[in-house]
């Protein structure tokens, strides 16, 4: 039962990384549409 909660933990802190992750990625990937037609009007 201990071990199955760590696990579960475990599964739920990589799950949360990968979320922020993610959320960091779209973030970048949106500056970057955001800023090429500033770039190229220029």
């Amino acid at each position: 039962m201990n071990m199955f909660v760590s696990l579960e933990t475990r599964v739920s802190e990589r799950r949360k990384r990968l979320c922020k992750q993610t959320w960091l990625e779209i973030s970048f990937f949106f500056f970057l549409i955001f800023l090429s037609p500033l770039c190229v009007s220029k």
